[in-house]
């Protein structure tokens, strides 16, 4: 039997009619007391679950997080600060070590570089901040939650901060020629200059 192209138009209109209720009651779904879902975003990029791999041969990637805030800028400086805290944290610890090593390889005495020497710089940095890249890149989620009997926003934001490998050696480098040009001692200089040419050829493939 031939079916009328008026049929086959209603036909379509009320299919359409009945995908469109059915859309609106799934997206009207009462959310329960407490849960959260996400509405914007979309996937999460790799970057946001693996730091490796975000990493480059010429630079470390620092993945910050942010808490939930209900304005977006708010999100993204608090995700910047945590990626900051990320950064300078590992900077301490990578520098601090490798000038130990560097130290003893010279036979150069905590006379001439005390502990509170490489203390202090590192507590510069975290005070003013590291000097040097910016955020690379934000990930931004924003999600609704029901609270009390409402419905309140809040967006969480991931931030791709990235810093050259090459960086700590810069940092460890200013604190020895900050030491020699304090000294008087020609013996002493030359021990530092030692321990300067042996960080330049170090390798900082390793932070």
């Amino acid at each position: 039997m031939k079916i009328s192209a008026r049929v086959m138009w209603i036909v379509c209109v009320a299919l359409f009619v009945a995908l469109a209720a059915f859309a609106g009651c799934a997206g009207n779904k009462e959310m329960a007391e407490g849960e959260a879902v996400q509405i914007e975003g979309g996937s999460m990029p790799s970057w946001v679950q693996n730091p490796e791999k975000a990493s480059t041969d010429e630079e470390k990637a620092f993945i910050g997080v942010s808490r939930q805030y209900s304005m977006e800028q708010d999100a993204r400086s608090d995700a910047r600060r945590d990626a900051y805290r990320q950064a300078v944290e590992a900077l301490g610890v990578y520098v601090k070590t490798k000038i130990d090593e560097v130290v003893s390889s010279v036979d150069m005495g905590n006379n001439i570089l005390a502990p509170a020497v490489v203390r202090d710089e590192l507590s510069r940095i975290q005070a003013s901040g590291i000097s040097i890249g910016e955020p690379q890149e934000y990930y931004i989620q924003k999600w609704q939650k029901k609270s009390d009997g409402s419905i309140d926003y809040y967006y969480l934001a991931y931030c791709r901060y990235m810093v050259p490998r090459e960086y700590p050696k810069e940092l460890m480098q200013n604190i020895l020629n900050q030491e020699k040009a304090k000294l008087q001692d020609q013996k002493e200089q030359e021990m530092i200059d030692r321990a300067l040419k042996k960080m330049d050829a170090m390798n900082t493939d390793d932070f």
